[in-house]
């Protein structure tokens, strides 16, 4: 909360700062200067002298007036320049973040019913390609294994499931002669999550078998789909929906689908950069394995 004022505050006085420089501070300095002289030049002459046909109290009325004028216009600029400010600020966050880097949403879990229902919604519309990244995929698989197949069924679309290795190992500094663990197996550690690593294994087994047989039993197919395994040192979760994206790292807690997820936008700045990470992933042989395709046939 501490960090959120702070941020604001910032932005706010920079939202302020600018305002300030905009104001036409050259227009009140004459004003100023013209309002000093009249009043500095009828002070200085006699009670009775006439200019132009008005007296000298006429004059430093004018005078007076004037330099009321131009303080009343610097205070009215601080004024408004304060009242811009905050909706500045909030309008250069909304174009930092939803038009520059393209973030639609931020959800605190992102496997409550209001994500899966986003999902389902996107994916139903989903017209070029699906891809889900996960460690096992479990939750994916048992909320949307149906509609996936629907989409593999009926469009040409690229379909891609990828899982964490489960063959891949994690050496430790402190391992000393133990088998080390999968990379799954070591994620579940730290999330307090129970299972060795055959377990998890057959897991993510269990969650290719349950999609690919799904897939065969149809008549025909129109999209291409591929389960990879990924190893590598840093893992997100990641769905893309033709141009919507989600994504958050794995994180040291109980149930990752209890983590935030952020929606955003894939041709954005920030998803554009996970969209390439994945791309270079899933080219790097020494990253990304072909499980197993499941091509289109009988169209």
């Amino acid at each position: 909360m501490w960090l959120q004022k702070s941020i604001f505050v910032s932005s706010w006085f920079k939202a302020l700062y600018r305002l300030l420089r905009n104001v036409n501070w050259i227009a009140i300095f004459i004003t100023l200067v013209i309002a000093w002289l009249f009043l500095a030049i009828t002070e200085s002459a006699q009670q009775t002298a006439v200019f132009a046909g008005f007296s000298k109290t006429t004059w430093a009325a004018v005078g007076g007036s004037l330099f009321a004028a131009s303080l009343f216009l610097t205070v009215q600029s601080f004024i408004d320049a304060i009242k811009k400010a905050e909706a500045d600020t909030y309008r250069d966050f909304y174009e930092d973040l939803a038009l520059d880097f393209g973030v639609k949403s931020i959800y605190e879990h992102r496997g409550t019913s209001a994500t899966n229902m986003t999902y389902r919604t996107l994916m139903e519309g989903a017209t070029h390609r699906i891809w889900a990244i996960g460690m096992t995929n479990r939750h994916f698989i048992k909320e949307h294994a149906s509609l996936i197949v629907e989409k593999l069924r009926n469009k040409p679309i690229d379909v891609i499931v990828a899982f964490w290795h489960p063959d891949a190992k994690l050496q430790l500094p402190n391992q000393g002669r133990t088998a080390p663990p999968s990379i799954i197996e070591s994620q579940a550690r730290i999330e307090g999550v129970a299972g060795n690593a055959d377990e998890w294994s057959k897991m993510v087994i269990q969650q290719e078998n349950t999609l690919l047989r799904l897939v065969d039993a149809l008549p025909a197919v129109r999209g291409n789909l591929k389960i990879l395994h990924l190893a590598i040192v840093t893992n997100i979760t990641c769905l893309v929906v033709d141009d919507d994206l989600f994504f958050f790292p794995f994180l040291a807690r109980v149930e990752s689908t209890d983590d935030p997820t952020i929606h955003c936008t894939a041709d954005a700045k920030l998803g554009s950069k996970i969209v390439q990470h994945f791309e270079n992933l899933f080219a790097n042989d020494n990253a990304c394995t072909v499980s197993n395709e499941r091509p289109p046939r009988n169209v």
